[in-house]
C-alpha cells in the first residue's frame, strides 16, 4: 500500500456549508465543468434551475433534500446562506463572459442571492444560458481565490429564470462550503504565512516555493478519512480535512506565490498539478501527510510515475485535448535532492483570549506584538534529531509563582492554562552528547520594553520583579559559533529592588546604585534596572565593573551631581561615582570603555529621570540625563554590545 491512507471514494456531502467572503475572481475551463442542471419549465417563459457540485452530491434530489445546504450548518463549518445581492436596478449583460464575471464576483463575496439579466443575443434557452454562464464563472483567472479555489468551495445553487423582452432574467441562490467570516480567517492566515513561515518567497525559484508550501501542509494537516470536511477552511484553519482540503489549500497557497497550479480529481481522490519551467508535475499532499521530506513519494512526478491504479487516474474533464494543451505534463519526474534533515526547533504558545497558536518554526514569531496579550504557556521540541543525541529542556517564570521548580522536557507545557497568569521570563537549554555542537538562541517581546536581545543556552530571557508580561518569542538552533541577526545580549532585565543574584545571566558588565532611603542595592548586570522608578527616589551614586569579558581594559564613568556639577575626574572599575550620606541627586552620567574592551564593544546606557521617565539609549561617553535641569536620575540600565552589532532601542 502506498502511504498510510486507505484509498476511498470521495465522500459525498450530506451537509453543505454556506458562504465565503473574498474579492473579485474569475473561473474554470469552459470545456471542463460538469453541468449538472435541472431545468423544469413551468411555462414557455420561465423555469427553475438546480445545480449541484458532483464532488459533494450524487443527484439533484440529494442536493434539494439537503436542508443544511440552505440553512445553518454548525459543525465548525457553515453558518449562513449568505447576503442578498438583489439590486434596485438589475444589471444587464450582453455577453456570457460579462454575466459569468458578475456571478463569479458575487460568489467570491458569498452572496446568497444574485439577480441579473443576460441579453441572450445567441438565443439560448434559460437552462442553456445558465450552463454557459456557469462555465464562464469557474474559469481560471489571475486571482488565487477564483478558478479551482472557488469551484471546490461551491456546493450548488437553486434559482429561477424568466424569458423577458430584454433577455433572460436570472435569480440564483448559491450555497458554499465556507462562510464569509471563515474566508476572512483564511485570508488572514494566508497573509500570516506569506509574511512569516514563507517570508522571502518572492526571491525563491518555483521549486523552492512549491516545496515550502508542500512541507507546511504535509506537516501540519491531518487526514480525516470518511468525513465531510471538504473545505479549504477545514484544512488551512482547522488542520483536519480530506483530499479536497489538501488540494484546495495547496492551490490557494501556490497561486498566492505566483505558481501555476490546478486541482485534478476523479471519483475517488483529488490532487494537484504544478508548473516548473514549461511543464507541469503531479503532487499529492494527502498521500505524503506526516511524512519527512526524504520519504515523500508523491512530489513532482510525471504521469507515468504517478498514475498507479485508479486512485490517480484522471477524471474525464482533465484528459481532453484542450486541457492537455493548456497544461502540458513533463514526461519525466522533476529531479531534486531532499535536504539532509537539519536540526531545527518548533514551538507554540498559549495566548491570552486566543489559546494555543499554531506551531512556529526556526526563528518565526510565536505570540503577538502590539496587541497587549500575555503569553501563558509554551511547548518546544527539536526537529531533525533522528541521527543526533540531542534534546532540550526549558522553564518559565510565572506571575505570582516565580521560576518553575523543574526543567520541562521536550513537548511539555511550561506555564499554565486557564489560570490567566502571564509568563515573565524563560530559559531554554540543549542536552545530550551532541548539544556541544549547537547553540539555542531565543529572544522575547516584553510589555513596555519590546524586543529584547538574544539569550542562549539556558540564559534568562525576559524580566522578573516588574510584573511585565511576555508577548512574543522567537527561537532558533544554530551550529556552534553561528549567531542570529539582531542584538546579542540585553536579553534579561531584573529590577534592583527584587532581583535575585542567581537570576542573572553570564555577567559582562556589573553595576549597582545607591538609592535614597534604600542605600546600596544588589549588584546587577547586562541591562537590568538598578535604582527605582515610580517612587520618586533619587539615585545618589553608582559603581561599575567589567566581569566575564575576555579582553583587557575596563570601564570609566562620571556623574553630574546636583549642586556640584560634573565630577572633575573619571571613576574607574568599581570606584564610587556620586555621593553617599549627602542627600544629593545625580542629574546625568557618562560611561565609556577603555583599553582593548573599547575596541571590541560598545557600551550602551540609559536613565530614568524625574518627570520624563526613560530617556533614549546613548553610548560610549555620551551624556545620559539632563545636566543642570534639577531633574533627578532615578534608575539606570547598562549593557555591552559587540562592535558592529545592533544595540538596544
Amino acid at each position: 500500500m502506498k502511504g498510510r491512507i486507505i484509498p476511498m471514494k470521495i465522500i459525498k456531502r450530506r451537509k453543505v456549508i454556506d458562504v465565503i467572503s473574498v474579492v473579485l475572481l474569475t473561473i474554470y475551463l469552459v470545456s471542463n465543468i460538469s453541468l449538472n442542471i435541472s431545468h423544469a419549465k413551468t411555462s414557455d417563459e420561465s423555469g427553475i434551475i438546480i445545480d449541484y457540485n458532483p464532488n459533494y452530491y450524487d443527484s439533484y434530489d440529494e442536493f434539494i433534500g439537503d436542508d443544511s445546504a440552505h440553512f445553518n450548518y454548525d459543525e465548525g463549518n457553515i453558518l449562513s446562506e449568505g447576503s442578498s445581492n438583489l439590486e434596485e436596478i438589475v444589471p444587464n449583460f450582453n455577453t456570457i463572459d460579462e454575466a459569468g464575471a458578475y456571478l463569479r464576483a458575487c460568489m467570491v463575496d458569498r452572496s446568497g442571492e444574485v439577480e441579473f439579466i443576460f441579453s441572450n443575443q445567441e438565443g439560448y434557452s434559460g437552462a442553456e444560458g445558465f450552463a454557459a454562464i456557469k462555465s464562464a464563472t469557474f474559469v481560471e483567472t489571475d486571482s488565487p481565490k477564483e478558478g479551482d479555489y472557488l469551484y471546490w468551495n461551491y456546493a450548488g445553487l437553486q434559482g429561477s429564470f424568466d424569458m423577458l423582452e430584454e433577455g433572460i432574467k436570472y435569480i440564483l441562490k448559491p450555497s458554499y462550503l465556507s462562510t464569509a467570516g471563515q474566508e476572512d480567517e483564511i485570508d488572514e492566515k494566508v497573509n500570516s504565512l506569506l509574511c512569516n513561515e514563507f517570508a522571502g518567497w518572492e526571491s525563491m525559484d518555483e521549486f523552492s516555493r512549491i516545496k515550502m508550501a508542500y512541507k507546511w501542509v504535509t506537516y501540519n494537516f491531518t487526514f480525516v478519512g470518511g468525513s465531510d470536511r471538504h473545505s479549504t477552511y477545514s484544512g488551512i484553519i482547522e488542520y483536519e480535512t480530506v483530499c479536497q482540503g489538501f488540494s484546495s489549500t495547496m492551490y490557494r497557497l501556490l497561486r498566492e506565490m505566483g505558481i501555476s497550479c490546478r486541482v485534478i480529481s476523479n471519483e475517488a481522490h483529488g490532487w494537484n498539478i504544478v508548473k516548473i519551467g514549461d511543464y507541469y508535475y503531479n503532487i499529492d499532499a494527502t498521500w505524503d501527510v506526516k511524512t519527512k521530506e526524504s520519504k515523500w513519494s508523491n512530489f513532482l512526478l510525471s504521469n507515468s510515475s504517478f498514475e498507479l491504479g485508479e486512485m490517480h487516474t484522471r477524471g474525464a474533464r482533465y484528459t481532453t485535448e484542450e486541457f492537455n494543451l493548456s497544461y502540458p505534463m513533463s514526461n519525466q519526474d522533476y529531479q531534486w535532492i531532499p535536504e539532509e534533515e537539519q536540526l531545527g526547533v518548533e514551538y507554540k504558545t498559549h495566548i491570552q483570549t486566543t489559546g494555543w497558536q499554531d506551531w512556529k518554526i526556526d526563528g518565526a514569531t510565536s505570540g503577538t506584538t502590539g496587541k497587549s496579550k500575555r503569553l501563558e504557556a509554551i511547548k518546544i521540541h527539536l526537529t531533525g534529531t533522528e541521527y543526533k543525541d540531542i534534546d532540550l529542556e526549558y522553564m518559565s517564570h510565572i506571575q505570582s509563582v516565580g521560576w518553575e521548580a523543574d526543567w520541562k522536557a521536550s513537548d511539555s507545557v511550561s506555564g499554565t492554562e486557564g489560570k490567566s497568569k502571564r509568563l515573565e521570563a524563560i530559559k531554554i537549554k540543549l542536552i545530550g552528547k551532541d548539544a556541544k555542537d549547537y547553540d539555542i538562541y531565543y529572544r522575547v517581546h516584553v510589555q513596555t520594553f519590546g524586543w529584547l536581545g538574544w539569550a542562549k543556552n539556558g540564559e534568562c530571557a525576559g524580566t522578573t520583579g516588574m510584573s511585565k508580561r511576555l508577548e512574543g518569542i522567537e527561537i532558533t538552533v544554530l551550529p556552534k559559533g553561528e549567531a542570529p541577526e539582531g542584538m546579542i545580549g540585553y536579553s534579561y532585565i531584573a529590577y534592583g529592588k527584587t532581583a535575585l543574584l542567581d537570576e542573572n545571566n553570564q555577567k559582562e558588565i556589573c553595576y549597582n546604585a545607591h538609592v535614597q532611603t534604600y542605600g546600596w542595592q544588589k549588584p546587577l548586570s547586562d541591562g537590568s534596572i538598578s535604582g527605582t522608578f515610580g517612587e520618586g527616589k533619587r539615585l545618589e551614586a553608582f559603581k561599575i565593573s567589567l566581569e566575564d569579558v575576555a579582553y583587557d581594559g575596563g570601564v570609566a564613568y562620571r556623574s553630574y551631581i546636583a549642586g556640584n556639577g560634573w565630577e572633575s575626574d573619571w571613576k574607574y572599575d568599581e570606584a564610587i561615582s556620586g555621593t553617599t550620606g549627602q542627600g544629593k541627586a545625580l542629574d546625568a552620567v557618562q560611561i565609556k570603555l577603555y583599553g582593548q574592551a573599547e575596541e571590541e564593544y560598545d557600551i550602551y546606557y540609559r536613565v530614568h529621570i524625574q518627570t520624563y521617565g526613560w530617556l533614549d539609549w546613548v553610548k560610549n561617553g555620551d551624556i545620559a540625563g539632563l545636566e543642570g535641569k534639577g531633574k533627578r536620575v532615578e534608575a539606570i540600565q547598562i549593557v555591552l554590545i559587540p562592535k558592529n552589532l545592533p544595540g538596544p532601542k
